[in-house]
């Protein structure tokens, strides 16, 4: 493998297979497993906006707010790469909205760095109500 902790089953997770994930999470796959700079198939599955996935990782137990080496959530990655409906899955399954990253950033900024509008709008309202 070139990067530890990379196998084929979370490089199926970071690459959308959603069935081939639950037959493989069915079977005993390691959810924890990670690489060297803390990547898990959930940061890589809601950093490539696979919802499915994401449904089938948290299902399984996976931890929401799991965090890279660098403090990044999935919540984040969803958020700055505009993944909506990954975001809106992780926010239902309980993700933290005000969870930091090691440079002091939460989810909402990334999502309007990156101009991410309707997530910045949703959250706002979410926050109004």
């Amino acid at each position: 493998m070139e990067e530890v902790g990379w196998t084929p089953w979370t490089s199926d997770a970071a690459n959308g297979h959603a069935s081939v994930v639950a037959k493989l999470l069915a079977a005993g796959a390691d959810t924890k497993l990670a690489r060297k700079d803390g990547f898990t198939a959930l940061l890589r599955s809601a950093k490539n906006g696979h919802d499915a996935v994401v449904l089938h990782l948290l299902d399984s137990g996976d931890f929401v707010d799991r965090v890279t080496d660098e403090g990044a959530t999935p919540l984040m990655f969803a958020a700055n790469e505009g993944h909506e409906d990954v975001a809106r899955r992780l926010l239902e399954a309980g993700a933290k909205v005000d969870q930091t990253s090691n440079d002091g950033w939460t989810p909402l900024p990334y999502a309007a760095e990156r101009g991410n509008n309707s997530i910045v709008t949703s959250w706002s309202r979410r926050k109004q109500t």
